[in-house]
């Protein structure tokens, strides 16, 4: 339900459409393809402080299978962190090109990779999140990203 909560968000922002479900990608507008993944707010230590978004299988299972122009990371914001957050809205958001997707994952063993983030940015120490850092956007910024190419 969370992953139908993003992909309506996108499609919402960009104009698209939703595709068929277990498709190759998840939106289409105009002619680019874009996949959408959500996280919620996650906990990797039971009842420890840290939380951390996880995004898993962004290339599909066993890392084959997706077929898309962009992916869009959506993630619940972590209200102990305001200061670095670009928008107001509740969502934090990450926009990064294809081609660009394999570098930033942790790869998986069985079923596919998974890229993480800690949602304390100040924490951020490991090259996938430094330089997943540098695909955060705002949400409604999406659209500008994509524009060029619906014309």
């Amino acid at each position: 339900m969370a992953g139908l909560k993003g992909e309506t968000l996108v499609r919402d922002l960009v104009g698209g459409k939703l595709t068929s479900f277990a498709k190759s990608y998840d939106i289409v507008a105009g002619k680019r393809k874009i996949e959408v993944k959500y996280s919620n707010l996650g906990s990797p230590v039971r009842g420890g402080p840290t939380r951390r978004w996880s995004w898993s299988k962004p290339l599909g299972y066993k890392d084959k299978g997706k077929d898309y122009d962009y992916l869009v990371l959506i993630g619940e914001k972590d209200d102990r962190f305001p200061d670095q957050y670009l928008d107001t809205t509740p969502y934090v958001c990450f926009f990064i090109a294809r081609n660009d997707v394999e570098e930033l994952m942790y790869k998986g063993k069985s079923i596919g990779g998974v890229i993480q983030l800690t949602t304390n940015f100040n924490k951020v120490g490991n090259r996938q999140s430094k330089m997943l850092l540098s695909h955060r956007v705002k949400l409604e910024a999406i659209l500008a990203l994509i524009e060029p190419a619906l014309a």
